[in-house]
């Protein structure tokens, strides 16, 4: 299973490289999940568990998008049964008898322990800007393996009630039947396939390339995932000895009806942007039609011999290299206005100007360019060379998250030593705080 697993996810990484993939995400989620159920009055208590998850979100728009994958994750529960508890079934000795069988518990508990893989498909919902709330929204398909189970208990009486004789042997160990002390067992069994309704939600944040995501998450079961084959006694019956007494998991048991996943925690999201180059494919020109020659006939006493035409062979055009029009050079050069002192992120008025430069830079792939960061005369002029710098690389990681391979942008820091227009007046200094981009 785990070799399927790591299978998939690497046919997913490849995937979400070949599809338009906006990101792609690994993610860490812990807290209390596993299975709730109840037996007789006592309900089960989910224990810490954690989920691996590794998938892509493919975009719908702006701010919404989808998000599958595959997820790894960890479930454990825990049941403590109150003492006094029968669980009875129906059995045969070794004479053909059929009997009642009741098992009383004193001090018994369970543990529950399973891996589930599973396959999520969620709506996502999130605001723009450096730091973005989000809402995820949807279901998940899993798949338990690996499920085990260990019981104890204090004591265990183990009796049989015979009604064609009316009577209940209680102190024959020789017959299966007595008490035993400080009773533990352990086994497998098998689970269901889970269906279950996922949602999660809280704030994202923009590190360089990266984003990273934290908040909740909460998982519940929609479908009763325990195996309803024909229930089995608490304990196996021996009709000879109550020594080294084999159990059944309580799931195994009548007693449980209805078992459901549940899960509720943190998690930490990883996004790593899928950025794809487009090519720009350059179309040679049709090689031209020579101009059709026209027969002369001369009237001549004597045919003069015309001399023969060598058709020359054409040659394929060298292909022209793609520039940027005039139009296009000046909305790259166009100063990217900050506005405020020691502001370093890309203010809302700017990203469509950005937006615009971006789809340039997408369009015509041989360009290079600089950007340059620039401050007004404000603040010393350490600061001011590192305000600069934090400007000119905000404006790149922009451009990168649009698309712009990363090894064509250089950036660099000029402070306030090129001011685009004297410092005399706060509306002058609104207009120096700004990068520029120098096409290279």
């Amino acid at each position: 299973m785990i070799k399927h697993i790591t299978g998939a996810c690497l046919c997913l990484i490849t995937i979400s490289q070949t599809v338009s993939a906006q990101e792609l995400g690994i993610g860490l989620s812990g807290g209390l999940q596993g299975l709730k159920y109840k037996a007789g009055v006592q309900n089960s208590q989910l224990l810490p568990g954690g989920i691996l998850d590794i998938g892509y979100t493919f975009p719908l728009g702006k701010k919404t998008g989808i998000i599958t994958g595959i997820t790894i994750g960890n479930y454990v529960s825990k049941m403590k049964i109150r003492d006094g508890q029968t669980f009875s079934s129906y059995q045969v000795d070794d004479v053909g008898s059929a009997f009642r069988f009741d098992v009383l518990t004193h001090g018994y508990t369970e543990q529950q322990r399973f891996l589930a893989a599973g396959i999520p498909v969620l709506f996502q919902y999130h605001t723009l800007g450096k730091t973005q709330w989000y809402i995820n929204g949807g279901a998940k398909l899993l798949f338990p393996f690996s499920v085990k189970y260990e019981a104890s208990a204090d004591q265990l009486i183990l009796s049989g009630y015979y009604p064609d004789y009316n009577i209940e042997l209680k102190d024959l160990p020789q017959h299966g039947f007595g008490a035993v002390n400080n009773w533990k067992s352990k086994g497998g069994q098998t689970l269901k396939p889970a269906v279950t309704l996922s949602a999660a939600t809280g704030f994202s944040f923009q590190l360089n390339n990266l984003r990273l995501y934290t908040g909740l998450y909460i998982d519940y079961g929609l479908n009763n995932i325990r195996d309803n084959a024909s229930p089995a006694a608490l304990v196996a019956y021996h009709p000879t000895s109550i020594s080294n007494v084999q159990g059944n998991s309580l799931l195994k048991t009548d007693a449980v009806d209805n078992a459901r996943m549940l899960g509720l925690g943190i998690q930490v999201r990883l996004g790593i942007p899928a950025v794809r180059h487009q090519k720009v494919q350059q179309t040679a020109p049709p090689p031209s039609t020579p101009a059709p020659i026209k027969d002369t006939m001369v009237m001549v006493k004597e045919p003069t011999p015309v001399p023969a035409i060598r058709e020359q062979q054409q040659l394929a055009p060298t292909p022209i290299k793609a520039i940027p029009t005039a139009t296009d050079t000046v909305i790259i050069k166009r100063p990217v206005l900050f506005g405020k002192l020691g502001q370093i992120e890309i203010p809302d008025g700017a990203k469509e100007q950005l937006d615009s430069v971006a789809a340039i830079l997408v369009k015509y792939q041989d360009i290079k360019i600089q950007i340059i960061g620039h401050t007004c005369d404000i603040g010393s002029a350490t600061t001011n060379m590192k305000v600069g710098a934090a400007r000119a690389q905000a404006a790149s990681t922009y451009l990168v998250n649009k698309g712009v391979a990363a090894e064509r942008i250089t950036t660099t820091s000029a402070g306030a030593t090129q001011p685009l227009v004297p410092n005399t007046s706060e509306e002058n200094r609104k207009k120096n705080r700004r990068v520029t981009i120098i096409l290279q």
